[in-house]
């Protein structure tokens, strides 16, 4: 999956970066105080909706209302055979 740091999310001490995999909107979260990573998942029914509006996430951050927390998206899965 390919993140994207919109501008104003760039340079900071909490970095918020943006992705897409398998349909799924994915939101990554990297405090460089203590070096954590926190991922968080789009509610669907917001993803679909933001998805659909045609709005791009390296530009600006996604009007999303909704994020659940989750495990790191492990985006080779669906490639080994």
């Amino acid at each position: 999956m390919t993140m994207h740091t919109p501008p104003e999310c760039q340079g900071q001490m909490i970095e918020i970066s943006y992705g897409w995999d398998g349909g799924k909107f994915y939101r990554q979260v990297h405090d460089r105080s203590d070096r954590t990573t926190t991922w968080y998942r789009a509610h669907a029914a917001s993803a679909r909706k933001y998805a659909d509006s045609g709005d791009e996430p390296w530009n600006e951050e996604p009007k999303i209302t909704r994020w659940t927390p989750c495990e790191e998206p492990d985006c080779d899965a669906d490639n080994n055979d």
